[in-house]
Parts: C-alpha cells; structure tokens; sequence
C-alpha cells in the first residue's frame, strides 16, 4: 500500500465499511482487458469471520459467461466519500475496501433466495419484507463471491 498510514486493519471498521458501501464494482476476467461492472451487493460474516458477498442479474449475459470461464473476480467497494477543496488545497475523503474472490453462480432456489435477502436486507435494513415464497425465481441470476482477500483504507478528516 502506497501510503500505509490509510490502512485499516480492524475488523469492525472494515465490516462497517462493508455495511455502509452500496455499489460493489466487480472485476471479472475477459481476456486482454479486465470487464468491469457495478452492482447492488448483500452480503454475509460466517461463524469464522469469512465474507460472503451476493449479487443478482439476469439469468444470462457477459457477467455470468465470464465467470462460467473463470471465477476469480475482484471488487471495490467505496463508502462515505466527498470532495472538499477551498483555495488553498483540495482532498477527497473516503472509507474503501478491495478484495478478492472466487464467484459461484447459484442454480438453486434456496441459495438464491438467501442472496435476494441479503441484498435486500442491506439495501432495506429492517424495511426488508420480501415474500419470495410464491416467486418465480427462475429468471433471476444470483451470484456468491467467497472473499479469499480482504484489505480497507480510509482518508478521513481528523475530528
């Protein structure tokens, strides 16, 4: 890391900037260039501390092809950032985190019921009520990203 001062290693925080984020850009292999392409995500701690992120889509397209191909993907995820600036200097200020991962495309229905759920319940908060039970859950593209590398950085103003 260029400026290890901006490292964050704790592990609260870094949850908390997973919690506060809500586009996820997600970076999946295509050859020559790498295809980028920004996503809504849920997600989930399991009982070792280990990230599970979700993400849906159409049930077919460029994003599921590329990880039928290969699932090693990498992400960000920015979270509480401005831009502040007077006359004298300008900063940006941010919280982020990066990762990599290893994507599964989620065939069956009560995985990608779990990762509409999730995603709805970071999306929603305790607003989620989503009754999937009647859904037709065919047409729906969900993704789990096991995350086998985490770090965060933050540049925020001294308080």
């Amino acid at each position: 890391m260029h400026q290890p001062q901006s490292a964050v290693t704790d592990f609260t925080q870094i949850r908390h900037f997973i919690q506060d984020g809500h586009v996820l850009n997600l970076a999946l292999n295509n050859g020559t260039y790498p295809y980028v392409v920004p996503v809504n995500y849920g997600y989930i701690f399991d009982s070792d501390q280990t990230l599970h992120l979700y993400v849906h889509g159409a049930p077919v397209g460029q994003k599921r092809d590329l990880i039928a191909h290969d699932p090693h993907v990498a992400f960000s995820i920015v979270a509480d950032q401005a831009f502040e600036h007077s006359a004298n200097s300008c900063t940006y200020w941010f919280k982020s985190v990066l990762g990599t991962g290893l994507a599964t495309l989620l065939t069956d229905r009560p995985a990608k019921e779990l990762a509409l759920q999730r995603l709805l319940q970071h999306e929603a908060g305790d607003q989620a009520h989503l009754d999937l039970s009647g859904k037709n859950l065919d047409h729906l593209g969900a993704i789990r990203i096991d995350v086998t590398h985490l770090t965060a950085k933050q540049h925020q103003p001294q308080s």
